[in-house]
């Protein structure tokens, strides 16, 4: 104990001195510490003191150091086992920092002593040791300080509790309440037993009343006078058992071969009706047959077809492009006429010529001038060598005038030779082009022809190898391609349905082979056969039950 109580510092009891002494006595004067003790054990086992007036805080030492932790360690066995419990109270300590206290939670801890040393933690706080605890002793806080501490003054509050409160502490204390387990038990066990004779006797009661004697003896008595009787009539009943099966047997044989009859006439009608059918069938499968052999030849039918097309195509471009090089012909003609002679040379050396003509007058107007400007007198005239120049050359407004129209008359001329030789040059250019054109087209019409005429080749030697009689009769046939599924699916019904009548025709003529087939009148017979027999088995079966 560390300043638990009224010890300020540290104790240590060792109670193993006493020796297996079991009696032994606490004294001391008042204030002693004897009270401690057991608050110690009990606050150890339990976190809390022997009493009620001692709780928590109040169980710290007042003398202790404010420094000194409130602790106690209760070192025990119980059922063969070591234990060491640990507890410390909620308690103020010193702050670690500043001045003042602060408060501190309460702990605790359980561990078991094992060999070698080693410690197994069953608890580490207060709640879970006192809970293990519990289970370790088998007692509560408040029944441990009623049975084994009583603290002063408080015996006299045991011998005062009522008969029920001591029984069950009593009971917890020495472990008694296996032998209430039993004693309940027990009287359940009687209670059953006296309850299953109360039903037999009531059992038997109601047995000898329905059979209407008053005694089990005249019961016996009746019953082995019985036995006999009983005996004959549950052979009579056999009899009648083993008659009425048989009946029933020939009734349902009769039965079921008349059904099978009936199935085989339902399946001769069914077949009928197929035969009925087979020649438009037939003729289904030979047109399924053909439909598939002109789907065989789609795809050179197909080429052929295209390039019939193609050709077909190739050809109708022919005539625009001759056309074309008609028109490019007549306006390269038109044009050529324009240019006066027709030709390209006569255009250009016009166009030279005026040229020429221009640039001469242009010149030789700036030429005049620019000497008439220069003239001195005294000078002599780089043209006549005359030193006096009396009128040189100037230019008037209307000579200026008539040069300028004469340069603009030169100059549009010299366009329309332009134009003219552009015009002409394009239609040319045309010409060429449109006879390339129309020879292209003739040419690609020559391989459309070339290649119409081996798809055609390939597609008569495979339609002379084919079962068509002619073009007209494949193209029937070729057009009832979309329509082979449904054709096909119409003979695999029809197939299907003739082999599997067959199969049952078959197996219903060897069911019935050598029968003959029951008439309305045997039937009926055999029904009423079978009815007399289950009405006797039925009187048989009664009088084995009144029996």
């Amino acid at each position: 104990m560390t300043a638990f109580g009224l010890y300020a510092g540290t104790e240590t009891i060792d109670f193993t001195r006493l020796r297996g002494h079991q009696l032994f006595l606490i004294t001391g004067p008042t204030g002693s510490g004897k009270t401690s003790i057991l608050d110690a054990i009990t606050f150890a086992l339990y976190g809390e003191a022997s009493g009620d007036l001692r709780k928590g805080k109040g169980l710290r030492s007042d003398y202790a150091d404010p420094a000194c932790r409130t602790e106690v360690s209760l070192t025990f066995q119980s059922r063969g086992r070591t234990y060491r419990v640990t507890r410390a109270p909620e308690q103020e300590a010193p702050k670690k920092r500043g001045q003042g206290t602060t408060s501190v939670k309460a702990a605790g801890s359980l561990v078991e002593m094992q060999d070698g040393g080693r410690e197994k933690v069953l608890a580490g706080t207060s709640a879970a040791a006192t809970q293990v605890m519990e289970e370790l002793l088998g007692f509560k806080a408040d029944q441990f300080r009623q049975l084994m501490v009583l603290p002063q003054g408080e015996f006299l509050r045991f011998l005062m509790l009522k008969t029920d409160e001591r029984r069950k502490i009593l009971e917890t204390l020495f472990r008694t309440e296996r032998f209430g387990r039993l004693e309940k038990r027990l009287d359940e066990k009687a209670r059953e037993l006296k309850a299953a004779h109360d039903a037999k006797t009531q059992e038997r009661q109601t047995t000898l009343a329905n059979a209407g004697v008053a005694s089990p003896e005249e019961l016996a008595a009746r019953i082995a006078s019985g036995t006999k009787e009983l005996a004959a009539a549950e052979a009579e009943a056999g009899k009648a058992k083993d008659g009425s099966q048989k009946a029933a047997r020939q009734l349902a044989d009769g039965q079921a071969l008349a059904g099978l009859f009936a199935q085989l006439e339902r399946r001769q009608e069914e077949r009928a009706g197929l035969l009925k059918q087979e020649q438009d069938m037939l003729a289904l499968k030979e047109t399924l047959q053909k439909v598939e052999t002109a789907q065989g030849l789609h795809e050179v039918y197909t080429q052929a077809l295209t390039a019939w097309k193609e050709k077909k195509r190739r050809d109708t471009a022919v005539p625009p492009a001759e056309k074309a090089l008609e028109d490019a012909g007549n306006e390269w003609t038109r044009r050529a006429r324009e240019a006066a002679q027709g030709t390209t040379e006569i255009l250009e050396s016009q166009q030279e010529t005026l040229t020429k003509q221009l640039a001469g007058l242009t010149v030789a107007s700036h030429t005049v001038l620019n000497l008439a400007g220069q003239l001195r007198d005294g000078t002599p005239c780089p043209v006549c060598g005359a030193t006096v120049h009396p009128h040189p050359a100037t230019q008037s407004a209307e000579q200026k005038a008539a040069l300028e129209k004469k340069v603009q008359e030169l100059e549009t001329a010299i366009q329309k030779v332009k134009a003219c030789k552009k015009a002409l040059q394009d239609a040319r250019n045309r010409v060429e082009l449109t006879t390339a054109a129309l020879q292209k087209a003739k040419q690609d019409a020559a391989d459309a022809d070339t290649r119409f005429a081996a798809e055609l080749e390939r597609y008569k030697a495979a339609l002379e190898q084919s079962p068509f009689a002619s073009q007209e009769e494949f193209l029937t046939y070729h057009d009832m391609v979309p329509a082979k599924g449904e054709m096909q699916r119409r003979w695999d019904r029809y197939n299907a349905a003739r082999n599997a009548l067959e199969g049952a025709l078959k197996q219903l003529q060897e069911q019935t082979a050598g029968k003959t087939h029951p008439g309305s009148a045997e039937l009926q017979h055999l029904r009423e056969a079978a009815d007399a027999a289950a009405r006797n088995l039925a009187d048989w079966n009664g009088r084995v039950g009144e029996k």
